[in-house]
């Protein structure tokens, strides 16, 4: 086994061990492109990737010939990219509205594969307009294994930024139940008593696990 091979090899056991959680945006296209390339070192390439797109969301959305013309980055690889595009592309469709009959299962699934393989609890936010138009998505917040807090405060700034009207806000359990705890019952209960303060609606609060989801005011009967 070459040094590459080495390289490689560790890269993708810190993947399996953190679920690319800590990855820089060079790494991930780094190993993105083992698939495009069985041999050799991609690290440069998915420098130059960057260095000429400015940002992980840019080198995707790049058209296939501005890829191609990318030092390193062949034929090959521009298709690998663009898949991965397309792929994300389709994930984030079930999110961009949520009027439709199955608003709450679509939202569910979608939140399944954005905490999929992380290994500690997480804090995901969306904010929405009046029409349930997608405004805002991001990870707010990271804890241990038991508990990931929940920043209010941080909540506030993002939705007056955005001029949102509504929240869905989720979490993840890593050990795989779904089952509420005591402090997801207060922490939901007192973030819709917050946001109400500010005008603005909870619209869901989900626990998530690899395959369930569970929404807070349902359970509650909210």
């Amino acid at each position: 086994m070459g040094t590459h091979d080495n390289h490689r090899e560790r890269m993708r056991e810190r993947f399996i061990s953190t679920g690319g959680n800590g990855f820089a945006p060079h790494e991930l296209l780094e190993m993105l492109l083992y698939g495009a390339t069985p041999r050799g070192d991609t690290n440069p390439a998915a420098h130059a990737l960057i260095e000429t797109f400015g940002s992980l969301d840019n080198v995707l959305n790049a058209s296939f010939d501005d890829l191609k013309n990318v030092h390193g980055v062949g034929k090959t690889s521009a298709v690998m990219i663009k898949l991965v595009s397309k792929i994300a592309m389709e994930c984030a469709d079930g999110l961009r509205e949520l009027e439709t009959a199955g608003d709450f299962d679509t939202v569910g699934r979608q939140l399944i594969t954005e905490f999929r393989a992380a290994g500690v609890e997480r804090v995901f936010l969306i904010l929405l307009d009046r029409k349930n138009r997608i405004l805002h998505r991001e990870f707010i917040g990271e804890g241990d294994f038991a508990c990931a807090r929940v920043d209010f405060r941080k909540i506030a700034e993002l939705v007056l930024r955005k001029s949102a009207s509504k929240v869905i806000i989720a979490h993840n359990h890593p050990d795989g139940n779904p089952n509420p705890s005591a402090s997801d019952r207060a922490t939901t209960i007192n973030l819709e008593q917050f946001l109400k303060q500010i005008g603005v609606e909870l619209k869901e609060h989900y626990i998530v696990t690899d395959c369930v989801y569970v929404g807070m005011k349902q359970v509650q009967g909210a």
